[in-house]
């Protein structure tokens, strides 16, 4: 790990947020995900990137319970999540968007957002800041399509509504998997403030994958970097940038 990496990490020791310890996935002989430790600090943006086929939604889908684990472990706050099912890692504060849009096409934008709040309200009320739905549409910038049914929103609303549908879950960990896909670069720069604006006002640790190299520069603290299901380098984003692996695998030849 580089210094300048390990010393941002090391702030982070002891605080609460996510962090995996050694985890793996595999299917038959076949490793999706390799002995991957990580961490996302509260109130850390952090991304993941790596070609096609790294494992990077596969860690994703490990960490929130969509997976389970073949080996290792995973944390929230300190404590062992690793055999809880997706709505168990949901209600320990782990709330994600999907890399293939995961909404409730027939509901109306309020009603997508009230699920989870719901949910948040039942199980996670000591995290509660007295937000309401409305409030989470406000942030996103989605209030003014609040009564729409969800599945007749542009690609990128949908993918905002996505996002303010986690938020309503008032998430310890906030996992965005792909967020600015299918976005022009008017639409990346507005979802890049928002997410910053996420950053500024709440505790959360976020973790995001995106193929946009440009928005993950710009926007991430720490990079981990992916190939064939290991962490193959971390580092702020100069020394992505200039790490010879991470050109030879990602930059270089093998693009996604």
């Amino acid at each position: 790990m580089d210094q300048s990496a390990e010393m941002i990490e090391s702030a982070v020791d002891g605080a609460g947020g996510l962090r995996t310890h050694g985890v793996g996935k595999h299917f038959g002989g076949v490793y999706a995900v390799r002995d991957v430790s990580i961490s996302v600090g509260d109130g850390e943006i952090v991304g993941l990137i790596g070609p096609n086929g790294a494992g990077k939604t596969s860690l994703m889908n490990v960490i929130s319970g969509v997976l389970t684990v073949d080996e290792g472990d995973i944390e929230i706050d300190g404590v062992s999540i690793t055999s809880l099912a997706t709505a168990d890692c949901a209600r320990m504060g782990v709330a994600r968007t999907f890399q293939n849009i995961r909404i409730f096409s027939q509901l109306d934008v309020r009603q997508n957002v009230q699920v989870a709040l719901t949910t948040a309200l039942r199980h996670r009320a000591s995290y509660a800041r007295g937000l309401g739905v409305d409030d989470f549409l406000d942030i996103l910038g989605i209030a003014d399509v609040a009564p729409r049914k969800a599945g007749t929103l542009p690609y990128g609303t949908q993918r905002r509504l996505e996002i303010a549908r986690a938020l309503a879950l008032y998430p310890r960990v906030l996992l965005l998997d792909e967020p600015a896909a299918g976005m022009n670069e008017t639409e990346t720069e507005a979802l890049m403030e928002t997410i910053r604006s996420l950053h500024d006002r709440f505790d959360f640790g976020i973790l995001v994958i995106d193929h946009d190299l440009r928005f993950i520069m710009n926007l991430c603290q720490r990079i981990y970097v992916m190939d064939m299901g290991a962490i193959i380098a971390h580092g702020i984003p100069a020394e992505i940038r200039a790490n010879p692996k991470v050109q030879e695998v990602y930059l270089g030849g093998r693009h996604d």
